[in-house]
């Protein structure tokens, strides 16, 4: 079983493709943290890895963004 520690190394490593799947779905990370009332900041350090905030990954999910990122 895999650690909230364990998920946020992973999606650090995935930050990138992240970013390029927010693109391609006419996103920034700014956008999405308007769209779910977050800062840009929360966004980007649960991107990087840093914060683990469900609200940024449940939205993440829902623009179709693959759950192994």
């Amino acid at each position: 079983m895999m650690t909230r520690a364990d998920c946020g190394h992973r999606r650090g490593d995935a930050s990138d493709f992240i970013r390029r799947e927010l693109r391609r779905r006419n996103h920034t990370m700014r956008s999405l943290a308007a769209l779910i009332g977050l800062s840009g900041e929360a966004v980007a350090k649960t991107v990087r890895g840093e914060l683990h905030s469900p609200r940024v990954l449940d939205a993440l999910r829902d623009l179709g963004v693959p759950e192994k990122y």
